[in-house]
């Protein structure tokens, strides 16, 4: 019940939710092809839980039952533990805030908070082997399917047991050495998983182009040019007065230097240099951590459930969604055409949900600030609420810094901290224990 909630949206829809990148993880799932900007393994995740391309319906889904799962068992750890209170918060939150829009969407989004709860009920809850076994397995694949999750989900793992100790319950030692070993091991794991599939071992193929576009947007590239180019000889110096001042448009766009100079393999030595530059130069140090702080405040500020997904753009022949589906699942385009997200009309309602989702939010926050400042809950509380906030910290600043300011990057991850704020609320007003009914239990 908790994962049709989860569903509702791309159910209104009539199809499951596509974005740009969505093209290329369907070409990844139905070809083998290995991406140069992205992992594989999410085109893997698609191919499998899609039964080889029968039904894209089978890739949400599973997305939305492992998150109805997770968080229903952190329900019972954390919270009431009462199915009523649970399905009733579901059935609000999926709709208005990021876990319907990014659990319904076929692209890799929804893993950072599916990383995050899969690695807290690793380190808390109380469990039989298979479940840990299953919970580290979802910690790794939350890590493969997209990058951006080897940095948060420590973050957060780590932010979860610092609270643990604030509040004067340590998290069990055995526990916190195996999520560290499991979170490290995704490194070389990855490298390898993707030398099997690839040839080559690496983390990321497109990290010198992230940078360099980051680089651009924050200024420090033109500085950089502006200092460097009479004295160094760089390909990229004969565009200094073309230089794109977004991520998007540099790595995208037609009017890129990345483009003018043969594409990312060909420059790559010639950024990774640049960007070395900059990283070895003090000066150029505080200019990065300025940007970084910078970018991370401007992406917290963004609270828009899901930019970008209406419109006709999609359903245009030229799109990437469109192009895959066309080519490798053809059964499945007019449904995809007929689906409020390609009306063009905004049937989504997103203009709607928006001001909702932004009083959820500011609500959350103020409950947060209370919660965590009361004498009677604060160290009953910093649990859930470190998870909510971190999660929501952490994927902003990790994905402002090596990425973008994309409002998709803030709601993806933010919707969490109402959920625990939810929880927490049922929890008070039952008078029962803030920790939960399983989590007084011994935890091995």
């Amino acid at each position: 019940m908790g994962a049709l909630a989860v569903l509702s949206v791309c159910l209104f829809n009539g199809f499951p939710l596509v974005y740009s990148d969505t093209g290329t993880y369907l070409r990844s799932a139905f070809t083998g092809y290995v991406p140069d900007d992205r992992p594989y393994w999410y085109g893997l995740f698609v191919q499998f839980t899609s039964f080889n391309g029968t039904t894209l319906w089978g890739v949400v889904a599973a997305q939305a039952l492992l998150c109805s799962t997770l968080l229903w068992r952190c329900w019972r750890v954390f919270g009431d533990g009462r199915a009523w209170t649970f399905l009733l918060t579901i059935t609000i939150l999926a709709p208005l805030t990021g876990l319907g829009w990014y659990a319904g969407q076929l692209v890799a989004d929804i893993f950072s908070v599916i990383g995050v709860l899969a690695g807290l009920l690793f380190l808390l809850a109380p469990a039989r082997r298979y479940e840990r076994i299953a919970w580290a397995a979802l910690m790794v694949i939350a890590c493969w399917v997209h990058l951006s999750n080897l940095l948060i989900l420590p973050l957060v793992l780590g932010a979860v047991v610092i609270a643990r100790k604030m509040a004067k319950e340590p998290t069990p030692f055995r526990r916190t050495i195996a999520a560290a070993a499991i979170l490290i091991a995704a490194w070389p794991g990855l490298m390898l998983a993707n030398k099997a599939v690839s040839g080559e071992a690496y983390v990321s193929r497109y990290s010198h182009v992230f940078l360099m576009s980051r680089l651009a947007e924050t200024g420090i590239l033109h500085t950089w040019i502006a200092e460097h180019c009479p004295d160094a000889r760089y390909g990229i110096c004969q565009f200094a007065d073309s230089i794109p001042t977004t991520n998007k448009a540099f790595m995208w766009g037609d009017r890129s230097p990345l483009r003018w100079q043969g594409g990312p393999k060909a420059v790559k030595d010639e950024y990774q240099a640049i960007i070395n530059s900059t990283l070895g130069e003090p000066r150029y140090i505080g200019l990065h951590i300025a940007g970084s702080l910078r970018s991370t405040w401007d992406l917290l500020q963004l609270w828009r459930v899901a930019d970008e997904l209406e419109g006709t753009f999609y359903r245009q022949d030229y799109s990437a969604p469109y192009i895959s589906l066309h080519e490798f699942l053809p059964g499945q385009l007019d449904a995809f055409l007929r689906s409020a997200q390609n009306t063009g009309e905004g049937k989504l309602g997103l203009a709607r949900i928006d001001p909702v989702y932004q009083v959820i939010m500011g609500l959350s926050l103020l409950a947060t600030l209370v919660l965590m400042i009361h004498p009677g809950y604060r160290h009953r509380c910093y649990v859930p609420l470190t998870v909510g906030l971190v999660t929501m910290l952490a994927g902003a600043w990790v994905c402002a810094t090596l990425s973008t300011v994309d409002s998709r990057f803030m709601a993806r991850t933010a919707w969490l901290l109402p959920w625990m704020v939810a929880m927490l609320a049922w929890t008070l007003t039952a008078h029962r224990n803030v920790t939960g009914p399983e989590v007084a239990k011994k935890v091995d």
